[in-house]
């Protein structure tokens, strides 16, 4: 878990230097672009999440697979569907087990 940690935050310093050698260079040495930069982040973090609906039996909600027909612009009848449809389930499924939250 450490290793995790230290790995995933190793450019987080040379990040932040960056970040505030660009705003500075873009507010001309002025530390307003600074503080608009941390406002902003500070209004981002305030934000709630809310997760949208997913109903499997309809594809409707968050990355249904009726929205991914729609987007691909498909029609899919009988087998193909069938598949499709199995296929999609189990990604959803494998993908909440991986990488949501138990809490």
């Amino acid at each position: 878990m450490l290793f995790y940690a230290r790995s995933d935050t190793h450019f987080l310093l040379y990040v932040y230097d960056r970040l505030r050698e660009s705003l500075l260079d873009r507010g001309q040495g002025s530390e307003d672009w600074i503080r608009r930069a941390l406002r902003n982040s500070e209004e981002t973090a305030l934000k709630e999440f809310h997760r949208e609906a997913y109903l499997a039996k309809t594809g409707d909600g968050s990355r249904g697979w009726g929205g991914v027909l729609r987007w691909y612009n498909k029609r899919l009848m009988g087998v193909q569907r069938e598949v499709f449809l199995a296929v999609h389930a189990w990604r959803d499924k494998v993908a909440r087990e991986e990488d949501e939250s138990p809490l």
